[in-house]
């Protein structure tokens, strides 16, 4: 039996979140074509009869001297730490920039500590079917003159090009180890802050500009009805302004609705790969205003980001 960690790095947008969603062969990171949408370390957990792979997909790398982008980084950095293989990802169709010459640092830093765990790393090219073939050799080579990965994989996470043989390169390089979770076990985030991850992802997906970086989501409440097969969820949008709060509610409740109808969609899809009899989502939303609530240790602790 083969068992370990993985995470999963790059600077914000490269597809990270898809990735893992495309490992795991069903979504629990939220995804959209914004930068630094995962905001928290989300765990993925796949069991096979030879092997368990926990993923760890984390906030997107890059320096930053933002208070609040300096805790995701905190996240991030902690996701690096006391794994098995470190798999960074980069997207080619993007020139190279400061912010990989930054991570790929961070990862010369820890691999040449003489005690560190981090001994396996893989180098990703994303959206290799974004760009010609001829172009994929160029950056292959480029790399490999950088640095000494173990594995140097073009991938596609949005149409699964090489995501399955990247998950046996992945068991391959994992060590012998136990079972980590029971088998049945999809990921250990909380209910709450999983939740929370779909309702944002629509705000994402939904709003522009500054809307998705100025709100944070909390889940209230979490109830199911047994006897009419009913999950009933209740949550709070939080905004750091009213011009915000009249954004998302939107035009006779329009955006609003539009957030939850959607929100609600995905975590119907999750909740009924949790369960034989599939229950019917009801999904409450609210919209409320807190002047910093990014200084907030309390609702920080509530969205996954203490």
């Amino acid at each position: 039996m083969k068992s370990g960690f993985v995470s999963i790095a790059g600077r914000p947008n490269v597809g990270k979140s898809t990735l893992v969603n495309n490992l795991m062969g069903r979504k629990i990171s939220a995804v959209s074509p914004k930068p630094q949408t995962t905001r928290t370390r989300i765990t993925g957990i796949i069991s096979l009869p030879e092997a368990q792979i926990i993923l760890w997909d984390c906030p997107g790398l890059f320096h930053t001297t933002d208070d609040f982008n300096k805790k995701l980084m905190k996240i991030a950095f902690s996701s690096l730490r006391d794994v098995d293989i470190l798999v960074w990802i980069i997207d080619s169709t993007l020139p190279h920039h400061k912010n990989d010459e930054y991570i790929l640092s961070v990862i010369k830093r820890m691999t040449s500590r003489t005690k560190s765990t981090i001994l396996i790393t893989f180098l990703l090219i994303n959206k290799i079917d974004k760009i010609k073939k001829e172009e994929i050799l160029p950056i292959i080579d480029y790399y490999k003159d950088q640095f000494d990965f173990t594995e140097i994989i073009p991938v596609s996470a949005l149409i699964g090009t090489n995501v399955v043989l990247l998950k046996n390169k992945i068991i391959e390089h994992l060590p012998e180890g136990p079972l980590y979770f029971p088998e049945d076990t999809v990921t250990d985030i909380p209910e709450e802050i999983l939740l929370s991850e779909f309702i944002r992802e629509k705000i994402y997906l939904h709003t522009h500009q500054e809307v998705p970086y100025a709100s944070g989501v909390v889940i209230n409440q979490i109830r199911k009805e047994e006897e009419k097969n009913v999950l009933y969820i209740q949550a709070d949008i939080i905004v750091n302004r009213h011009s915000i709060k009249k954004i998302l509610v939107g035009s006779k409740g329009q955006m609003i609705k539009t957030i939850g109808m959607t929100a609600r969609r995905d975590i119907e899809i999750y909740v009924g790969s949790q369960s034989k009899s599939p229950p019917k989502v009801y999904l409450e939303l609210f919209v409320k205003v807190k002047e910093n609530w990014k200084e907030d240790s309390y609702l920080m602790h509530n969205m996954g980001l203490s």
